[in-house]
């Protein structure tokens, strides 16, 4: 047998250091202090807090924004030792997180290592998955979608195995399965793609007695949401029935514009178009000014991928890359026929798939008939990917300003460039201020809840007597909705503006000194806390300007805050 031609095990693994040592200093740099910490990931913080502290084990998972159904309570037992190990501190899961994602970019390195049989893919695509700027982003909070890559490149590594008679991972297979479908709710497309995968390439698994296996880790981690199913009528069920078909949350069909064929056509083009804009993203190449590129780059690992899994079908290149074709079709089926809103968190089920393509396509150029030219393209176009990444993610401190094509669309809330710092000082304040007394608090954001906030307050063993959520327009109207009957002696406001240029700051003024007229006009805002000292709250004149906390030349003021108010 011909030993096929590769980087020696030496030099890979030298590099693999390298690599994941860059991994791993992307994703933890400055994250205490630049991890973003909104309102999901306060309510996360609290479902593991009240499990470790009062033995609250939850039956379900994270709610699904918009639809009344639930994830799997997985992710909350993925986050308990971290979050105990941190007492009970953001930072515990955040690190974790960090370290899934340093574990993908190992993940990603083996399995091309194990099925393209080439360590140079898999130091080819762990680089580019290690400085990817989404992947990096989506590395340092806490969210349920972030653990999702790390388990979807186990659960393609467990297929493969199993597909080339590596029977011992059918039992994984099953356990990965069913925790990435608990992670993401997009996830549940893998169901039928792995069926489909399983039924084309018929795997031999001659020890009988793994199915059952299998089928049983399966079950075992979904035990808790199979008990919340019985005891609420399938309740959870019936709600991702509803969300496929196009219902709303009371179970009405939603209006419908066009026959079937029509709006599967709608949807095959959208979801043509966000996957797209999708591979542009993750590799740091913007459609709008990268277009020839990207274009090039996805046909030529597109077309080597195809040719790999049709010409060498046989082969366990052959097969990975089969697999990747087939994985990659169902959730392009599965986003055509989803009628709802696609956002950039959906994707994570193909965060690693890119890099797989690449690598694929730089092992065949590296050994291909164009020698030295070949090679050298291979090192170009890597170091220029890393490159413009690395220096992608400096720039914008890290993920601070959303790497996200759904800013707009979402509310442009991670764009503010919110870190948990800013929060922090915000729940000082109020600690500072309430010195003990009962308090309200009123949140006004673009698409965010309070939870985070109530989390920080909670630490410090500050409860609102009150909370309650608000919007801008209420704000703007005065809106008695938002308006607290109580006795409670201290009132704060908090308000969470979009990210927006100057020219397109909201007109209004809140009555008060006017929030768009600050020391640096030329900079947008992040956040104003404003103290009402009297029950009445109503925004009244300010009779003097904010007081401003000291910040470096460059940045934006942290913290606006009024002190008095005249009726």
């Amino acid at each position: 047998m011909v030993e096929r031609a590769d980087v020696g095990v030496r030099t890979a693994t030298v590099l693999l250091l390298l690599i994941n040592v860059a991994a791993t200093l992307l994703r933890l740099y400055r994250l205490t202090t630049w991890q973003h910490f909104f309102g999901d990931e306060g309510r996360e913080m609290f479902a593991v807090e009240q499990m470790l502290t009062k033995g609250v084990f939850p039956l379900i998972g994270p709610p699904l924004a918009g639809h009344p159904q639930h994830l799997g309570p997985f992710f909350y037992f993925l986050m308990a030792p971290a979050v105990w190990v941190a007492n009970y501190q953001p930072i515990g899961p955040a690190t974790l997180i960090a370290l899934c994602g340093v574990a993908t970019v190992l993940l990603i390195y083996q399995f091309c290592n194990d099925f393209f049989e080439s360590r140079l893919a898999g130091l080819v695509a762990a680089t580019g998955y290690a400085t990817s700027q989404v992947a990096v982003y989506h590395s340092r909070y806490v969210w349920n979608p972030n653990m999702a890559p790390l388990f979807v490149v186990a659960v393609l590594y467990c297929l493969c195995a199993t597909i080339r008679s590596r029977q011992r991972f059918l039992p994984w297979l099953g356990l990965t399965l069913s925790i990435a479908t608990q992670l993401q709710p997009v996830l549940i497309i893998a169901l039928p793609a792995v069926v489909v995968i399983w039924l084309l390439y018929q795997p031999r698994v001659t020890n009988l007695w793994l199915y059952p296996l299998a089928f049983l880790l399966f079950m075992v981690a979904e035990v808790p949401l199979l008990i919340f199913e019985w005891m609420t009528g399938f309740r959870n069920t019936h709600g991702w029935i509803d969300t496929f078909l196009g219902r709303k949350a009371d179970g009405t069909a939603a209006p419908a514009s066009g026959g079937l064929l029509s709006r599967l056509e709608h949807g095959l083009n959208r979801s043509a178009q966000e996957l797209w804009q999708f591979f542009g993203r993750i590799l740091g190449l913007d459609p709008a000014g990268y277009l020839l590129v990207l274009a090039a780059l996805l046909a030529g690992c597109g077309l080597v991928l195809l040719v790999t899994a049709l010409r060498d079908r046989r082969t366990t290149p052959g097969v990975a890359a089969g697999v990747i074709v087939l994985w990659a079709t169902n959730f392009f089926l599965g986003f055509g026929i989803y009628p709802g809103p696609i956002y950039e968190q959906y994707f994570v089920a193909l965060f690693p798939l890119p890099f797989l393509m690449l690598g694929l396509t730089a092992h065949r150029l590296w050994w291909s008939g164009w020698g030295i030219i070949g090679q050298l393209a291979v090192v170009a176009c890597v170091l220029a990917l890393a490159g413009s990444n690395v220096n992608g993610l400096w720039k914008y401190h890290f993920g601070l300003k959303p790497f996200q094509m759904d800013a707009d669309q979402f509310g442009g809330i991670q764009a503010a460039g919110m870190t948990i710092t800013d929060m922090q000082q915000v729940v000082d304040y109020i600690a500072e201020k309430t010195r003990g007394h009962s308090f309200n608090l009123v949140l006004a954001a673009a698409d965010d809840h309070d939870m985070g906030y109530r989390y920080l307050l909670h630490l410090k063993g500050l409860t609102p007597s009150r909370n309650r959520q608000a919007t801008l327009s209420q704000l703007k109207s005065n809106d008695p909705a938002i308006h607290y009957p109580g006795t409670a002696r201290n009132y704060f406001l908090i308000v969470q503006p979009k990210w927006r240029p100057q020219s397109a700051w909201p007109s209004w003024t809140l009555n008060v000194n006017p929030i768009n007229n600050l020391v640096y006009p030329d900079r947008p805002f992040r956040y104003v806390l404003v103290r009402f000292i009297q029950q009445n709250w109503a925004p009244r004149t300010v009779s003097r300007a904010y007081d401003e906390l000291p910040c470096d030349e460059g940045q934006i003021p942290p913290l606006l805050q009024c002190d008095s108010i005249n009726n």
